[in-house]
Order: C-alpha cells, then structure tokens, then sequence
C-alpha cells in the first residue's frame, strides 16, 4: 500500500472508454424467488425513469398502454413477510395499465388501477400520461399485495430439458430442436415438494423444465394502526 503521492509512473493519461453521462446500473445480486404469500412492499424513491410503452391487445383491437419497469435501483423492497426471511429483499416486477377481464361479467381493471386504489388514489384516468402522473406522486410509499407464482412454457423458445451425466449427475441443458407447447401454468397446479412449491418443474403437457416467476396480485391498502 502507498500513499497517492508515493506512487511511481502515475501518468494523467485520459482516454478512459466510459460514458460519464450513461453510467449504467450495477448489476444486482441473485435473490431467490419469495414463496407465494403476503408482502408488505415499498415503492422506490422515484417513478421518473421506470416506463416502457408497448401494445396491448384489449377486445381484439390492438392500443397503446404503459407498464412501469420495477427493476434493478427501481426494484420494490419487501418491508414485511410472513416468516421475515425475506425481509429488505428487492422484488423487481412490472406494473401495467393493460386492463383485462376480472369477473364473470367481463368487467375489466389494470393491475395499476388495483394499485392506485390500494394506495388510496380514486382518480379515473383518460390517458397513459394520467396514469402515469398519478402513478409517480406515490415514490417511497408501501401496499399490501401476495406473490403468485406461474410459469409459461413458451412456444417462441427452445425448451429446457434435464439430462443424466454417466456418474448420476443431472443438470437442466437448453434443447434447441424443439420449442415448448404453449401451456400456461398458475399457481394450484405448480406441484409441492415437501409441502413447498417446486420453483422448477416439468411441463404437465410436454415435460420441459419450467420455472416459475413471481407475481403481484390482490392489492390492498396498508391495515389501519391500532
């Protein structure tokens, strides 16, 4: 160790291939996936910079919506769970204003709108940017919802198989000849190993290695202090 003055040959060379005004986010570290339950979940110091336009296809017509991209330094925290392992853990998910059907009588709602409520905002909201505006005034403040699982077997991707090495060893490889069927997996028919979801499984239709993902649903506010 030296003294910045004691080192020898340092040049001020420039040159440096870094981007100073697009530094990137670091990378965060593996978490692995809460169980399905009740969280208490925080929402990241800002909403600036977290949104993504796509196409939905709503009714059969195609139209414009917005998700906001809870990930990386934007990523909720888990301020409360059931066992409290998982306890100041980020949880990166999305959030879009898509509405879909929610009831047998065909009404619809987004899972921002079931947010928004849960957070106390009873606005009606005529336009992406009205979402969105009203979405960003809640940075920092904390919901209720449970974590689903699910899994897709996707039938635009090579499956994943697992395979039997010669000493017993089995590992899960990508088999590149076949795309997975399409099946979609919700949380009753993930199978239990031990009384615990099985994060990874096999596709009940074809057998390809699934994993499952989690999900917010079932917004509701904080409970009131006593």
């Amino acid at each position: 160790m030296a003294n910045l003055n004691e080192l020898e040959g340092l040049g001020n060379d420039a040159g440096f291939n870094v981007d100073y005004e697009n530094v990137p986010v670091e990378p965060g570290g593996f978490t692995p996936t809460p169980p399905p339950g009740t969280y208490r979940f925080k929402l990241p110091g800002s909403l600036e910079d977290v949104w993504q336009v796509f196409d939905a296809n709503i009714n059969e017509k195609k139209v414009q919506r917005i998700r906001a991209e809870l990930e990386g330094a934007a990523a909720l925290t888990i301020t409360q769970s059931q066992s409290g392992d998982q306890d100041g853990d980020s949880f990166r998910t999305r959030v879009s204003n898509a509405e879909r059907k929610r009831n047998k009588d065909g009404l619809m709602a987004s899972d921002m709108l079931y947010l928004l409520r849960a957070l106390g905002d009873e606005g009606q909201y005529k336009s992406n940017g009205e979402y969105a505006t009203a979405f960003k005034k809640y940075a920092t403040a904390e919901f209720v919802a449970n974590i689903e699982w699910s899994a897709w077997c996707s039938d635009q991707k090579p499956i994943r198989v697992q395979v039997e090495a010669e000493d017993g060893t089995t590992s899960v490889t990508i088999d590149e000849s076949q795309n997975g069927c399409g099946k979609r997996v919700y949380q009753r028919d993930i199978p239990k190993e031990d009384g615990v979801y099985a994060e990874n499984f096999g596709c009940p239709d074809c057998g390809a290695v699934l994993r499952a993902f989690a999900n917010l649903g079932q917004f509701k506010a904080l409970p009131e202090a006593k």
